[in-house]
């Protein structure tokens, strides 16, 4: 995994700058230095830090902690205070923006690491506990719903059904019929979609070759839109991974159908595969313990994600649109055992990993 992405936010630019140079030595990426909250406010609507760490008193009509306040409540990012001013009302200020720690200036090196590392560590612990409340839920829903689904769908079959055996029904009204059973055919999948999601891991599992898989999926997906093309990077010796074939399958359909509707008249997705190994010493994405992992990555040429979706993909604002979105995918993929990581890429598109364990050689 790559180093934790830092936001400096800190109005003194000398003391700025040796925070960065610190920070650089520690082997974190600084991604700004800001010297206002209206600066770090504006920055984050392009990109997100993986934490911030803010001083108080900073140039603008907004200190730091009115700062983190606003930065808590959109982007639920982690805030680490490092400044000079330690006094009660500050402190009691402070609080209630649910800091990650709180350091004073001047501090040694080894001390800011110590809080950077355990700050990144609690925030990465409430985010597990946070996207497991959220998947919990979203398999009871989904169980819910497809149960409801199933027992409609039953019914307007074998009303058709009933009415496709009268002998004097009009030719056009056969064809009308046969919409309907498509229609229910089309259902029945979705169904079996949310039902995937609300197993919570009851599959049943096959040792597969995911390299061959995709090409199988890809084959499907090119025949249904020739608009788009696909670029792929197939690891030599991937590890297998123990999945349900057909949960794994619907999950790259939807995303290949998210990558369509992103990229409006077509494009092109890269996909690569990799066998990689998490440490405990990374930043790892949420539900993933330390283990051997197959790695599918997948980028398209789309606008990128809104920070909202970046930050909660359970969350959308889409009115419209051809597939499940993006909790079906997280659902699938934690029921089994895996994770998923999403950012923007610096020019333009969205990069998806998908992480599912490895079988042991």
């Amino acid at each position: 995994m790559a180093p934790a992405n830092i936001l400096i936010v800190e109005d003194e630019s000398i003391v700025a700058l040796g925070i960065q140079e610190k920070l650089q030595r520690l082997g974190y990426v600084v991604t700004g230095i800001v010297g206002s909250g209206e600066e770090a406010l504006q920055s984050l609507e392009h990109s997100l830090p993986d934490l911030v760490l803010m001083d108080i008193k900073l140039n603008g009509e907004i200190d730091g902690i009115e700062t983190a306040h606003r930065i808590r409540n959109s982007y639920n990012l982690p805030i680490l205070y490092l400044t000079a001013y330690a006094n009660s009302e500050l402190l009691q200020r402070a609080k209630k923006t649910l800091p990650c720690g709180y350091v004073t200036k001047p501090f040694q090196e080894k001390v800011l690491y110590a809080n950077i590392e355990l700050s990144l560590h609690k925030y990465q612990e409430e985010q597990k506990k946070n996207r497991s409340l959220e998947l919990e839920t979203t398999r009871i829903l989904a169980g819910g719903i497809a149960h409801q689904l199933n027992n409609l769908l039953m019914g307007i079959h074998g009303y058709a059904y009933l009415l496709d055996t009268e002998s004097d029904l009009l030719l056009e009204h056969r064809g009308m019929l046969e919409s309907i059973q498509k229609l229910v055919q089309r259902g029945g999948v979705l169904g079996k979609k949310l039902l995937g999601l609300a197993q919570s891991g009851k599959y049943q599992t096959q040792v597969t070759d995911l390299n061959q898989l995709i090409e199988e999926c890809l084959t499907d997906f090119i025949f249904h839109h020739d608009d788009l093309s696909f670029q792929t990077d197939y690891a030599r010796n991937l590890w297998l991974v123990n999945v349900e074939q057909e949960q794994i399958k619907h999950i790259f359909q939807e995303l290949f159908k998210n990558a369509l509707e992103a990229m409006h008249n077509g494009g092109k997705i890269t996909l690569k595969t990799e066998n990689v190994i998490l440490k405990s010493n990374t930043l790892l994405p949420d539900t993933l313990e330390p283990g051997d992992y197959v790695r599918v990555t997948i980028k398209d040429q789309g606008p990128g994600m809104k920070v909202d979706v970046l930050q909660n993909p359970f969350y959308t604002t889409k009115s419209q649109g051809i597939g499940m979105g993006l909790p079906f995918v997280f659902g699938v993929i934690a029921n089994h055992k895996g994770g998923i990581a999403l950012h923007n890429l610096p020019e333009s598109g969205t990069c998806i990993d998908l992480y599912l364990p490895a079988i042991p050689s």
